[in-house]
Parts: C-alpha cells; structure tokens; sequence
C-alpha cells in the first residue's frame, strides 16, 4: 500500500465496506491527513447527501464488535465456496487442470491444458449461459492464454454443478 511508504502526508487513503460487508453499501472513509479541510469541502460540493443511516449502522456494527464476526463468518462460507468449486472441477475438468487455492476471498484461477484458449472457450461458454473471465482480459499483454477466473461465491445448486460439468466437457474436447 502507497500510504505505508507515505513520510511526508501525501498520500490519501480510503476505503470501503462495499466489498467485505454488502456490495450496495455506500460508506467508506478517507484519511487525507494534511487534506481534510479541503476533502471535507469536496465531499460537501460533490454529494447531495450522505447515507446517515447506513454510516450509523456501520458505526454501530464496529463498536459492538459485529464487523469481526461478520468477517468470521464470510471467510468461512468463502472457503467452503472455494472448496466445493475446486473439488468439482477435480472431478470434471480433464487431467492436468490445476486450481489455485487462494489465502483468502473466492476467486480461483484454474490453468487448463496449454492447448486450450481461454477466451475462445469463454465465448462457447457464453453461448451455453456459462459466464466465466478468460486470463488474458487480466493481462495487458495477453498472458494467461490458458487460464480462467471462476468467481466460487454464488448460490450453489444443481444449475451451477451441471455449468461446470458442461465447462468441464468442453475443456476436454478441446
């Protein structure tokens, strides 16, 4: 993080609770340092309101401690997400696909065989109602030819079990 390297009181820092706490949430911070009286009067001209509500909440869920045993839970149903999805591509997609197995969060990379194209394959799978990210939309100089990025925190059901079936097959009859 640039902030850590910042000796001076240059470097801003913000962040939200949009990604570990509810996507649609609207409430972060910014620790602007020697800049706060001129964020705060930026904050004041560029918004017709703030979320009072949702920020009272938020406030109330981290001094209550309720925050942390969100995250608790949240890294547990993301591992088992993790998990699930990794052992049904083990049993589904052809030897020698490999998974990542990620510190944290539920995304996983899976490297197919070197023969295969992850961005032709992503476009059959579209054609399927299969959405998966090819590698080298992640790549400015189109690496990771062989690689997709499957998102493992969706709703687990017979749907998503038979999309990796189908994603698995067609990795095979490449």
């Amino acid at each position: 993080m640039a902030k850590s390297w910042d000796s001076e009181g240059r470097v801003l820092y913000c962040s939200s609770f949009s990604k570990s706490l509810c996507p649609g949430l609207r409430v972060g911070w910014l620790v602007a340092g020697p800049y706060l009286e001129q964020s705060e009067y930026l904050k004041y001209v560029g918004n017709l309101a703030t979320p009072t509500l949702a920020q009272l909440t938020v406030a109330e869920m981290l001094a209550k401690g309720g925050y942390e045993r969100h995250l608790r839970q949240a890294r547990n149903q993301y591992r088992q997400a993790v998990d699930r999805m990794t052992a049904a591509i083990g049993a589904y997609f052809p030897p020698g696909t490999r998974v990542t197995q990620p510190e944290g969060g539920f995304v996983i990379w899976v490297e197919l065989p070197q023969t295969v194209d992850a961005t032709a394959l992503s476009r059959r799978a579209l054609q399927q109602g299969i959405s998966i990210a090819p590698g080298p939309m992640f790549s400015a100089t189109q690496k990771y030819r062989s690689f997709i990025r499957l998102n493992c925190a969706v709703d687990w059901d017979e749907r998503v079990n038979q999309a990796l079936v189908k994603l698995g097959q067609m990795v095979g009859g490449q």
